[in-house]
């Protein structure tokens, strides 16, 4: 109860101070964020409290190129693509997820999707060293496979192809002699044809439905209610 408690005071705290980020950031906060959503049952079987993790964990990210690096060197980024990853080997196991838990399942796994993309500002200058990272961890696959798959609800894939990707694909590519410094290369080479098809069947109706789900992560942090932010 403490720890749900604390979650939620600092989330209410975070979201504008840089060095109230940092601080909350260097005192182990990301163990005890991914601890929690672990205990919770991750993103296919956590609830509400798997999305005030998310809340924090973008409250610390966003804009805060500081703890960005910090979270990328300290092996973070495979946290997050492993979260991705065991959320499709769920999908796929024979009982796979039910009816009743895949519209959670959905806002949990949009809520990693907006915080991947916190890590792809265009012209920060962490941007290209997040761009690697998320190369070599597999995010990339991850993203790529959910993108393709029927069993996630649509405003998921259309979020997928419209808006991950187009970061991905469009940011600058790692300077030559850096390590895997031919990634972009070979993301645009393997994927650009997918990532095409998608955008195109997707855009339109990622239109219609992003400002739905856009609203129903939204709630206020005062008066004891959920903070959740808007991706």
């Amino acid at each position: 109860m403490r720890d749900i408690e604390g979650l939620l005071l600092l989330t209410a705290l975070t979201p504008s101070s840089p060095d109230l980020q940092k601080l909350v950031a260097f005192e182990n906060a990301f163990d005890r964020i991914f601890g929690i959503i672990d205990s919770e049952g991750a993103l296919t079987h956590g609830g509400i409290i798997v999305q005030d993790c998310l809340s924090l964990l973008a409250n610390l990210l966003r804009l805060n190129v500081s703890n960005q690096s910090y979270f990328r060197e300290t092996g973070w980024v495979k946290k997050l693509g492993g979260l991705l990853g065991e959320a499709i080997r769920e999908q796929d196991l024979p009982d796979s997820v039910a009816d009743w838990a895949k519209p959670q399942r959905d806002k949990n796994v949009w809520g990693l999707l907006a915080v991947l993309q916190l890590f792809l500002v265009k012209g920060s200058v962490g941007t290209q060293a997040n761009q690697v990272s998320f190369w070599q961890s597999g995010i990339l696959n991850h993203v790529l496979d959910i993108a393709f798959r029927e069993s996630f609800d649509v405003p998921i894939r259309a979020e997928v192809s419209y808006c991950l990707l187009t970061n991905i694909l469009g940011l600058t590519k790692p300077t030559k002699g850096t390590c895997h410094s031919r990634g972009s290369h070979k993301i645009e080479h393997c994927f650009a044809g997918r990532f095409c098809t998608a955008r195109r069947s997707f855009s339109s109706t990622r239109r219609g439905t992003a400002g739905e789900w856009s609203s129903q992560w939204q709630s206020s942090s005062i008066k004891g209610q959920r903070h959740i932010w808007s991706p």
